[in-house]
């Protein structure tokens, strides 16, 4: 069971004393300086504008000689993103943070030499004393399951709840620690002790360039622009969408001048599908429909598709993004598909032009978040399940619009 959302946070009352005497700029600098473990995490409903926003934060920080780690929930790397720097460093089981500790006790001597080696499946851990000996008693072991950290980053996250149950399982260390939010949506909850929330940003990474600049101008090489332009490019879907701003493009072109692989970027995410995605893609686009006005779009994906396709979920994740640029009414994207040898039916619901989908799918029990909402239905047939998907999302639509 998911807790009950609090509304009341720990007041944290040092921070507060000198959030009011700094910009908030200053602000992020000194938390910068005075925190040495960070935690990065971002909403499970991830997009690659949150991938590579936490990567592109992840550098800087380790710029900055901080021990930093990232989480999100269930995370699975994307095949369009596998290019990404550093991505194999996001983790995607709160679990993975558990640390075997042991610690030895220096009272009554310190450590000379240390050195370690494996020998077959056994780790050895050599320990040399200054003067006199280490005996058993000095030293301590234990499984420390969740480390603590001096500061906690949500990226493109509106809410905590939007974390899963890693902030289930730990909402008292959210509330007692020092949040970062950052995020370009209106939708978000400003819970953070600090918040940028630009609204006028097309992306967080374009937040982050700024930040970056702000922080410290000279740090910018190859694999940060390119982090940064990434989550550019794929929110403004390579710059064809109403979204873009004269600011983001001229961000953009800085950007490339300072090595932000822009080719490499649009080839790995818009031109690199494979015969099995576009066979899977066709038969969606063959049974396209909509309706209030074409500002409803749907498709179905049965399990025949998929094996006539040799495919399967993974390659129409973008498919979604796809109908938004090519059908500009579109307010709401829905693909509907039978989940292999389940008796499931999962929904995908995205929404844009300031549509809510999670309060759209309300009574299907989505969860979600507002740009993106997932649905899952068992014991019914994709027929069934399309009547009845589609007549909530018509009906909570024309209510909207009434």
């Amino acid at each position: 069971m998911r807790m009950m959302r609090r509304t009341v946070r720990l007041p944290l009352f040092h921070f507060r004393l000198l959030a009011m005497a700094l910009t908030q700029t200053e602000q992020i600098k000194t938390q910068f300086e005075k925190a040495q473990r960070i935690l990065i995490t971002f909403s499970k409903n991830f997009n690659a504008d949150a991938i590579s926003g936490s990567l592109a934060l992840f550098l800087f920080l380790k710029h900055l000689g901080k021990d930093v780690t990232i989480l999100c929930e269930d995370f699975y790397r994307p095949k369009t993103l596998e290019f990404l720097p550093q991505i194999d460093k996001i983790m995607g089981k709160s679990d993975e943070l558990s640390q075997f500790v042991i610690s030895l006790d220096l009272t009554h001597t310190k450590v000379k030499e240390f050195s370690y080696d494996t020998e077959g499946e056994r780790l050895r851990i050599f320990i040399t004393p200054e003067d006199g000996e280490f005996t058993e008693a000095d030293v301590e072991i234990k499984n420390q399951a969740h480390a603590a950290y001096d500061l906690i980053i949500t990226i493109g996250t509106q809410d905590l709840e939007s974390l899963g149950t890693f902030f289930d399982e730990r909402a008292e260390s959210f509330y007692e620690t020092p949040i970062l939010n950052i995020d370009n949506r209106s939708s978000n909850e400003g819970y953070g002790q600090i918040n940028v929330l630009d609204l006028t940003a097309v992306s967080i990474t374009e937040i982050l360039y700024r930040l970056f600049k702000e922080l410290d101008s000279s740090y910018m090489h190859k694999d940060l622009a390119t982090l940064l332009l990434t989550g550019m490019i794929t929110r403004t879907k390579s710059f064809k969408t109403s979204v873009v701003t004269p600011h983001a493009l001229r961000v953009a072109s800085e950007l490339v001048e300072q090595g932000g692989a822009r080719e490499e970027i649009v080839k790995n995410i818009y031109q690199s599908h494979s015969l099995n995605t576009l066979k899977l893609w066709g038969r969606v686009l063959a049974r396209l429909k909509s309706r209030v006005d074409n500002q409803l779009v749907w498709s179905l994906i049965s399990q025949e598709d998929f094996n006539l396709a040799d495919a399967s979920a993974e390659n129409f994740e973008g498919m979604t993004d796809e109908l938004i640029v090519s059908a500009p009414q579109a307010r709401v994207i829905v693909l509907l598909f039978e989940k292999e040898d389940t008796g499931v039916i999962q929904v995908w619901i995205r929404a844009v032009k300031n549509v809510d989908a999670l309060a759209l799918a309300a009574q299907l029990g989505a969860t979600g978040s507002r740009a993106f909402a997932e649905v899952t239905l068992d014991h019914t047939d994709l027929k069934t399940a399309e009547a009845r998907v589609i007549r909530t999302l018509q009906e909570a639509m024309e209510k909207m619009v009434a």
